[in-house]
C-alpha cells in the first residue's frame, strides 16, 4: 500500500509500507496512533510527490515476526502448519477462511519484484531503522520531533523457530527477497539461526509464571548463573 505523508511544514513524500517492517509508526494506526507524520493519501498504485522510500527487513526475520503476531496477537494462525497451507496455496481453499488467507498471503508475499519495478528513492533498512529514517529525513529536509523513532505493533520474538522440516520449502519462497536483501544491505544471512527442531503440536506452559506458550513455540528459560 502507498502512502502520501506531510511533515509539520508542508513538504509530501510517498511511503511504500511492507508489512511487518515498521510502517505503522510512520504511516500511524487508524484510530489507535498517530504516526511520525500526516496521513494525506492511500492507494494501491505509485503516488506522486517530491521523494518515495520504503523498508525492508530480513525476509526470515519478517516472516517470524508475521507469524509471531498473527498467532500470538491474533489468534489467527495455530501453528506452521496453518501458515504453510496457505504459503502453498494460490487460491483459498474450501477448508480456509478466504479472508484469513487474503491477510495472510499479504503479509508473506515477497517483496522485491515491488520494490524492483518501483525505483523507489530509498530503500531502508528495518535493522537500522532509526538511523535510516533520520539520515533520509535530514537529507530531504523532512521535519520530525523526536531523536529516535520507537514502534508500534513489535512482534518479532527470539523464542520462534521455523520448524525444521519446512526449511527448503520457506528457503526456496524467500530465496528472490534473500538475494536482494543481500545484495541492498551488504549483510549476510545466517539461515540457520531461524530454524529449529519442532517436535510437538501443543501448546506449553511454564507452571511457575502460568504463562502459555503457542504452538510450535520453542521456549528457552534463563539459567540463573
Amino acid at each position: 500500500m502507498y502512502f502520501l505523508l506531510e511533515d509539520k511544514y508542508g513538504k509530501q513524500f510517498t511511503f511504500y509500507h511492507l508489512p511487518k517492517t515498521g510502517g505503522s509508526s510512520i504511516r500511524g494506526i487508524k484510530n489507535k496512533k498517530d504516526g511520525y507524520f500526516k496521513l494525506i493519501k492511500k492507494s494501491d498504485s505509485p503516488l506522486e510527490s517530491t521523494f518515495s522510500f520504503t523498508i525492508i527487513r530480513n525476509p526470515y526475520e519478517r516472516l517470524i515476526s508475521m507469524y509471531s503476531d498473527f498467532s500470538d496477537n491474533r489468534g489467527i494462525l495455530k501453528n506452521w502448519d496453518d501458515l504453510i497451507n496457505m504459503m502453498k496455496t494460490e487460491s483459498p481453499t474450501p477448508l480456509q477462511d478466504t479472508k484469513t488467507w487474503k491477510n495472510v498471503n499479504e503479509h508473506v508475499k515477497p517483496y522485491s519484484p515491488i520494490i524492483e519495478s518501483n525505483k523507489f528513492d530509498y530503500v531502508l533498512n528495518y535493522a537500522n531503522y532509526t538511523e535510516d529514517l533520520l539520515n533520509m529525513c535530514k537529507r530531504e529536509g523532512i521535519h520530525i520531533d523526536i531523536a529516535e523513532f520507537p514502534r508500534n505493533n513489535v512482534s518479532f520474538s527470539k523464542t520462534h523457530k521455523i520448524p525444521d522440516v519446512y526449511a527448503d520449502y520457506v528457503t526456496d519462497y524467500l530465496l528472490k527477497d534473500i538475494e536482494y536483501y543481500k545484495k541492498t544491505t551488504n549483510e549476510n544471512i545466517d539461515s540457520s539461526e531461524y530454524f529449529g527442531n519442532i517436535k510437538f503440536k501443543i501448546r506449553t506452559i511454564d507452571e511457575k509464571k502460568k504463562i502459555i506458550y503457542p504452538v510450535n513455540t520453542v521456549y528457552i528459560p534463563k539459567i540463573k548463573k
